[in-house]
């Protein structure tokens, strides 16, 4: 059996009776419940000096799953019994509490001006291997008020690329879906149960991207001034019609590329799914991962395809362990079309219900 283990310093905890861990390629920082019951008289004095603030790591077995900070610590003491909860999250959570600070950028890469906000948090930066990163950015800034996160994210996703927690306290730039899952998701196997819905309200039969960029000596005039391109979803143009107009983000000038992007990710993403299996481990030491794709075959569902692990839920209470997958479609995190990117493992998408 796996144990789970949070580390303080040299000081080891266990003997946890509830965890619920979520890591998420949609969130830069994960997070962990972890909460203890202790019969009062033979209780352990080192856990009364639990308390917020404190740096922790949490291990799943040999595994870490995040290090980063105990953010609240909550306390339940009755006649026979006292109970002890703590709320942990990475390190990189304050990304999203703090704000960025307020500076311009000119000709800097992501990695650059990432380095550079995440510096005054002591946060780690790194690109994940294999990851194109894009050029420099011709001119951007924050903007006063702006989170960390806020600002690096706005300006990753004109990259079509992530902000992840690396699960060391660091920063990851990156894109999911490069890698395979060992161990696919077969019903009748190993696929205690799964839940799909195909929601169709977030694409539409014809997109419109708009932007403005300022100009300079080579990019002037109307070509800065007005920017427009325009992309059409044919299986939503089948149906009826429905318009969406984007504005394009500071700096953003390959509004065709964007347009795609926007047409291929809310079709990937018209996909969700959820899945458990039991135990946290996709094969003997090493845990089901988010970011990697996996093999899907539920006949029962309609659904035999590859699908990214968007987020996992580790699980532990009286039922034992689980793990619960978020999956979607790899179209849902594509790169700009005119980025080439390493091939991926998919399997050709049948026809069916949640096309």
């Amino acid at each position: 059996m796996i144990i789970p283990r949070l580390l303080l310093g040299t000081s080891a905890y266990t003997g946890w009776t509830a965890l619920r861990v979520h890591t998420s390629i949609e969130h830069c920082a994960s997070a962990a419940d972890l909460t203890v019951t202790e019969r009062w008289p033979g209780a352990d004095p080192a856990r009364a000096t639990l308390r917020p603030g404190l740096r922790a790591t949490l291990q799943l077995g040999t595994q870490t799953v995040l290090t980063g900070w105990i953010d609240a610590v909550s306390r339940d003491l009755g006649p026979t019994l006292r109970t002890i909860q703590l709320a942990v999250r990475d390190a990189t959570g304050d990304l999203v509490d703090c704000s960025a600070l307020v500076r311009q950028y000119t000709g800097q890469t992501l990695l650059q001006i990432a380095t550079d906000q995440c510096g005054a948090l002591d946060l780690a930066v790194a690109a994940t291997p294999n990851t194109d990163l894009g050029g420099p950015f011709k001119r951007v800034a924050s903007e006063p008020g702006q989170s960390v996160f806020e600002f690096l994210d706005q300006l990753a996703r004109q990259r079509a690329v992530l902000l992840l927690p690396d699960g060391q306290g660091g920063l990851l730039l990156g894109r999911p879906g490069l890698t395979l899952s060992p161990t696919a998701l077969v019903e009748g196997d190993n696929l205690l149960g799964m839940q799909a819905v195909a929601d169709w309200r977030d694409r539409y039969s014809r997109i419109v991207v708009y932007g403005q960029s300022a100009g300079d000596d080579d990019w002037h005039g109307k070509q800065a001034a007005e920017l427009r391109a325009e992309t059409t979803d044919a299986a939503v143009a089948d149906s009826r019609p429905r318009l969406l107009v984007v504005t394009a983000e500071q700096g953003e000038t390959d509004l065709s590329a964007r347009a795609d992007w926007e047409r291929r990710t809310r079709a990937g993403r018209a996909l969700k799914a959820r899945a458990r299996v039991q135990g946290w481990e996709a094969v003997p030491g090493r845990l089901w991962r988010a970011g990697e794709t996996v093999r899907v075959q539920a006949p029962g569902m309609g659904v035999s395809e590859t699908l990214v692990i968007v987020g996992v839920h580790y699980s532990l209470d009286q039922g034992g362990t689980t793990t619960d997958l978020e999956l979607t479609r790899p179209d849902a995190y594509a790169a700009p079309a005119a980025r080439e990117q390493p091939p991926t493992d998919t399997a050709k998408v049948p026809a069916g219900w949640w096309m």
